[in-house]
């Protein structure tokens, strides 16, 4: 499988920018932690959600979360090539969990977009060239 990834330096949907998709939204702030858990599962790509749904719902009735959810915040940016914000991933998901979920969410939705469209748009310029090239011969 072809993979194509674009490594932008920042962000690019906003910690607080929750409004901008309703869906992602209510779901993070009504059930946090299983969107905690296929973020995590989307990050991992080998994990189970529903484990790290349980997990997070344990470290949160003892007061920890933001722990675990500081260590997966932080492979997604590993994995997108991100700059830690100046805040930091543990004050972050210390203080703003559901806004970090649900941004964490919009992120690998928006650049899971562009690599679908990266994808289609280099196959569409392979096909011409093959066409180029065959209609030469």
């Amino acid at each position: 499988m072809l993979r194509i990834f674009f490594y932008f330096q920042y962000h690019i949907e906003s910690l607080f920018g929750c409004f901008n998709d309703g869906r992602i939204c209510c779901y993070g702030c009504w059930c946090c932690c299983c969107l905690y858990g296929q973020n995590a599962e989307k990050i991992d790509n080998h994990s189970k959600c529903l484990t790290h749904c349980c997990v997070y719902s344990l470290m949160s009735l003892l007061g920890c979360c933001c722990f675990i959810h500081a260590v997966k915040r932080g492979q997604l940016r590993d994995k997108y090539g991100l700059e830690e914000s100046a805040c930091g991933d543990c004050f972050i998901t210390c203080c703003c969990a559901p806004c970090a979920i649900c941004q964490e969410t919009r992120e690998m939705k928006v650049r899971g977009m562009i690599n679908i469209f990266l994808f289609f748009k280099f196959i569409s310029r392979s096909i011409i060239c093959s066409k180029d090239i065959h209609h030469h011969q």
